[in-house]
Order: structure tokens, then C-alpha cells, then sequence
């Protein structure tokens, strides 16, 4: 961290990257998953509120920065939530989730934040079929982890479990429709670890951003934080013995799930 500081200046500044779930319905305090909206994400408000004194130090530092809030847009291609939030349209999915990141925008400018904090989307950062790639790339990887290590089994089950009223409100079809325990158990396992091929997705094209000086996430509570830095034990083919640059991780510690 002290040397990205000391690295940094105004044509190369520190990037701070910053994931956000879509506009889904929530009471305030958590996501209830009712409906999709268009407007600011619940935990892009959360991290603009808790991020602010990250942003505070940095300004008064003249340390230069760049944070970047990104709106999960990839959890359009989940079959089911397209079903349900959009009747089965991917295209307005998008653009509810472009919608979401307009408003941000206008949202950022309207509460006086600092022009270094950007609105945009995982699909416009890093390109949908180059995150969707590496995205089912690593989700084949650890299926075949799940399927042979006892340990990483243990801790996807784990992972399941400490979720499952999360999910009953994601999915309550799954939970209340005519499918058995085994098929909903499969279900639910394929998307914890495609979750966990996201992080180590994100983790990989920050970390591969040639262009910058260090850069950094924000992230909220999670039981996936550290797979970010995980894509040392979770390799693809080309990667070899070339370990993966790790990354600095915050974590804020309001909960919204």
C-alpha cells in the first residue's frame, strides 16, 4: 500500500474497484430479491456512505485516485432471474442494470462526491464475453475440485448453508416448485460455485490491468472475499507456475444479504 502511494501520481493514479449487485428490491437494510429495479443499487448507497472516509483520506492527502463502482450486470445471464425479473429477457436485464448505472452517476454528483468516482458495470469494464469467459473457465475448474477434494467440498457446502435463506428469496421456485432435494441441491451447488468463479474472474482482470499503478477492492462482507486472491490455488491451463499478482482487499463491514 505504501508503495502504490509513493508510485502514484495524477496520469497513473491508485484504482480502487468496487462491485455492486444490481437494483434489487430490498427494506433497507437487505436485498429481499423481489423485483428488479433501475435506479441505485442498494449496496452501491452502502459503499458511497461507508467508502466516503477512504475517500476523505485520500483527498486530503492529495493521494491520486480513481474508485470505480461497478453494477453486476453479469447476473443477466442467470437463466432464472431473467425469467422471473424480466420475463426472459436478457436485453432487459441490461439494460435495467445500464439504467442503474446512469442513476449512480447522477447519484454521485447529486450527494458531492469527487468526480474520480465512476459509475459503471463488470460487462463495461472488462467485456461480456471476456468476464463470461473466464467466468465459466474457473467454474469448470472448481467443479472438478468439488468433485475430488474433500476439504474444498466441505467448504462449498459450507458456503451453501450459511446462505440458504438468501437463496430461498433469489430462487423460490426452486425451494417451493414440484423439484426434488437432489436436483435442488445440485442447483444450489452450481451457484455457489459459479459465485466463486466470479470473484476469482474479478480478481484476475483487475490484477491484469497493465496500466495500473496498484489496484485495489472494496468489497462487502462475504464468505468469497478471499477468492480474489485464491487464483493461485485455482489455476487454467495457461497460467503454469506464473503466480497471480495479488491484489489489497477492503472489506466494509455493513452487511446487506
Amino acid at each position: 500500500m505504501h508503495d502504490a502511494i509513493s508510485r502514484a501520481t495524477q496520469s497513473r493514479p491508485i484504482n480502487f474497484y468496487i462491485g455492486s449487485c444490481p437494483d434489487y428490491s430490498h427494506d433497507g437494510e437487505a436485498y429481499t430479491h423481489e423485483y428488479l429495479g433501475s435506479d441505485v443499487p442498494l449496496l452501491t448507497r452502502v459503499h458511497l456512505d461507508y467508502d466516503r472516509e477512504i475517500i476523505n483520506v485520500l483527498e486530503s492527502q492529495s493521494i491520486p485516485y480513481k474508485m470505480t463502482i461497478m453494477v453486476a450486470d453479469v447476473e443477466a445471464t442467470d437463466k432464472i432471474f431473467c425469467k422471473r425479473f424480466t420475463n426472459n429477457d436478457q436485453n432487459e436485464f441490461l439494460r435495467r442494470c445500464e439504467s442503474s448505472v446512469s442513476s449512480t452517476e447522477k447519484f454521485v454528483e447529486k450527494i458531492g462526491l469527487s468526480k474520480k468516482v465512476i459509475s459503471s458495470s463488470f460487462f463495461n469494464e472488462f467485456g461480456r464475453e471476456r468476464f463470461i469467459n473466464y467466468q465459466e473457465r474457473y467454474k469448470e475448474v472448481l467443479r472438478k475440485r468439488y468433485k475430488f477434494d474433500d476439504s474444498f467440498r466441505m467448504r462449498v457446502n459450507g458456503d451453501l448453508v450459511s446462505r440458504m435463506d438468501m437463496y430461498k428469496n433469489m430462487y423460490p421456485d426452486v425451494f417451493q416448485g414440484n423439484i426434488n432435494f437432489l436436483d435442488r441441491t445440485k442447483f444450489l451447488i452450481d451457484r455457489t460455485l459459479r459465485t466463486m468463479a466470479q470473484y476469482l474472474t474479478l480478481g484476475r482482470l483487475i490484477g491484469e490491468n497493465g496500466d495500473l499503478i496498484s489496484p485495489m477492492i472494496i468489497c462487502h462482507p462475504t464468505r468469497n472475499i478471499g477468492m480474489f486472491n485464491d487464483r493461485n490455488k485455482f489455476v487454467l491451463p495457461e497460467d503454469g507456475s506464473q503466480p497471480q499478482q495479488t491484489i489489497p482487499v477492503f472489506e466494509m463491514k455493513r452487511r446487506v444479504y
